[in-house]
């Protein structure tokens, strides 16, 4: 599991609280589901077994969910591990169903 929580400020830590259920919303509307945690974080709960491909549309959804919502306000993210850093490295996948 990993948890990102949405800040306004970095500094202030000021609370994204509308922008996370609209990161919520976004990415449910492409077909991810996460999860809400506490009042302005939320959780990824990928599966055990997963591919570098699904991972990377995920990390794709979530930057193209991120931007939608930010509409040029900048939100800053704090996490174990900042997701979008990998932006570039992002490939297009089909999550489901898996290719066999």
């Amino acid at each position: 599991m990993i948890g990102v929580e949405l800040v306004r400020d970095r500094k202030t830590k000021e609370r994204a609280v509308e922008e996370r259920n609209a990161l919520v919303q976004a990415m449910f509307k492409r077909g991810v589901l996460i999860l809400g945690a506490g009042r302005n974080a939320i959780r990824f709960a990928p599966p055990l077994v997963i591919t570098k491909d699904q991972a990377d549309a995920i990390l794709r959804i979530f930057d193209e969910s991120l931007t939608e919502i930010a509409g040029g306000a900048r939100l800053a993210m704090t996490a174990g591990h900042d997701a979008t850093s990998d932006r570039n490295s992002v490939k297009q996948a089909r999550i489901w169903p898996p290719r066999r």
